[in-house]
């Protein structure tokens, strides 16, 4: 079954620099994580476990090389499980990343 597409910005990859950390209010850092995509309104990221739609997380977007950190919120849109075991997730960013932002992944 094919799914609509529902994005409203285009996802593109990260910079092979950048990566997070996801943060929970409660039990502290999931990890390991893969940034499949980013794009000003979301990220898909690859995790061992799913998480519930609509849960709202921190995600810390770092990129060493270019002195960049910063938290942001997102709810869980949808989360896909993959053949090798792992989870697709896809979040909306709360508030839109900036084009310095962007810029800066």
């Amino acid at each position: 079954m094919l799914l609509k597409e529902c994005r409203v910005q285009p996802r593109s990859p990260a910079h092979q620099e950048t990566h997070c950390r996801l943060l929970m209010a409660v039990g502290g850092v999931v990890s390991p994580i893969t940034i499949n995509n980013i794009s000003a309104s979301g990220i898909g990221l690859v995790l061992n476990h799913p998480f519930e739609a609509d849960t709202c997380l921190t995600v810390e977007l770092i990129n060493n090389s270019k002195n960049f950190q910063h938290a942001v919120l997102v709810r869980v849109v949808d989360a896909r499980p993959q053949p090798n075991g792992t989870w697709s997730v896809g979040f909306l960013f709360v508030r839109p990343l900036s084009d310095a932002d962007l810029q800066a992944l």
